[in-house]
């Protein structure tokens, strides 16, 4: 059984919306044993849940979106 998970992405200033299926949880306390990563150095920024990666380059003037397989621009 799959769910689907709702999320945004603030970039400003814009929000956009996005939905991916994510695999089915019985609980809160399940989804919370799925980690989140964050990296920051002095140009960029990675976090990630899941199957779900953004990264924020600052010398980029967009972002990458990446769930699953698929790569979007977030400008």
């Amino acid at each position: 059984m799959k769910l689907f998970l709702y999320f945004e992405v603030k970039t400003q200033p814009y929000t956009f919306r996005f939905k991916t299926k994510f695999p089915y949880t019985k609980n809160q306390k399940e989804l919370s044993k799925t980690p989140t990563t964050y990296y920051e150095n002095d140009s960029e920024i990675i976090e990630s849940f899941g199957t779900i990666t953004l990264c924020t380059n600052k010398h980029l003037g967009y972002q990458l979106l990446q769930i699953k397989d698929d790569i979007y621009m977030v400008k």
